[in-house]
């Protein structure tokens, strides 16, 4: 009986916890990725530059702001005096 007991715990305890997907979180204001993306291209980011798959700044900031996963803090970009700040925002 107590191997029973034993090996019921030990399964219960071995069950892997289900989360649900993240959900999309709300949809950025619209000049809030744009605001951002001039900021990096007024200071020559290289962040402001379309990614390799020809997708632009702001596309790239307004899908990553709805993920719900991640935020770039694009009020935090526009804000930025230079590349480095500005990089610091999204950590």
């Amino acid at each position: 009986m107590r191997r029973i007991a034993l090996l019921c715990s030990l399964l219960l305890a071995c069950t892997p916890v289900l989360r649900p997907p993240p959900q999309p979180g709300p949809a950025p204001e619209p000049a809030a990725c744009a605001a951002a993306c001039t900021t990096l291209a007024r200071l020559g980011c290289e962040e402001a530059q379309p990614s390799p798959a020809g997708v632009s700044c702001v596309e790239v900031c307004e899908t990553v702001e709805r993920s719900g996963i991640a935020t770039l803090r694009p009020a935090c970009v526009a804000a930025a005096t230079s590349c480095d700040q500005a990089r610091e925002c999204g950590r």
